[in-house]
């Protein structure tokens, strides 16, 4: 539950990992354009700049918005989120055992409407950080269901 800053490690690792993805594609770039080293595969690399570009992303993030959210990079806006659903972590969950910290914990799940691939899970150590991302949900007008265990 700590802020995203400059000094932060996933900041940095994005802040650099694009530098060095665009310069890689600049010497490529110049590469296919002096050269016919490469053929006139202009249009591969098209997808070579995608996907280097794609591969650099902030690793497991929530950042909720006044009007949206962003999780794992992307952005969603509220009217896209048709539900969340929040589960305990305890002994006989799958994600038990883990970590010490994911232990009783809380995981946090989004269902994005018309998305066949839903994202990834999100996991709250404690309930009062639970309580502040859901109170923050529901303003934005996004419902909640809460899990129960099955004995």
């Amino acid at each position: 539950m700590t802020p995203l800053t400059k000094h932060t490690r996933s900041y940095q690792y994005v802040k650099w990992g694009t530098v060095f993805a665009l310069l890689t594609l600049v010497v490529i770039l110049a590469i296919v354009i002096t050269t016919e080293f490469l053929g006139s595969s202009f249009f591969t690399l098209a997808y070579l700049f995608y996907l280097i570009i794609s591969l650099v992303r902030h690793q497991g993030n929530l950042y909720i918005l006044p009007n949206g959210i962003i999780l794992n990079g992307k952005y969603y806006s509220a009217s896209q989120i048709h539900h969340y659903e929040t589960e305990q972590i305890v002994r006989w969950h799958e994600l038990y055992g883990y970590h010490s910290r994911v232990d009783n914990g809380f995981k946090l799940t989004f269902d994005i409407k018309k998305k066949p691939f839903q994202p990834d899970y999100m996991i709250v150590e404690d309930s009062s950080h639970l309580r502040q991302i859901t109170a923050l949900l529901d303003q934005q007008g996004i419902k909640g269901v809460r899990k129960t265990e099955k004995n």
